[in-house]
């Protein structure tokens, strides 16, 4: 996929949504974005509890 952003573009044989690249009019269904989704969170978890410790939030001082 080029990563552009896709819409929609009708529903497969099992009623499921296809969405279609807006760029290089490559189809994909629903399934594919789930397995796609759970990679990245699954990256983002790996991430965010992993060993390395994680940044702390900036301070912001009230004006005044």
């Amino acid at each position: 996929m080029c990563g552009s952003p896709m819409k929609e573009n009708g529903h497969d044989r099992f009623g499921s949504q296809r969405w279609m690249c807006t760029a290089c009019d490559a189809t994909r269904g629903v399934r594919y974005y789930r397995r796609q989704g759970r990679a990245e969170l699954d990256a983002l978890l790996a991430w965010l509890l992993g060993s390395a410790p994680q940044p702390l939030p900036e301070q912001r001082r009230p004006e005044g």
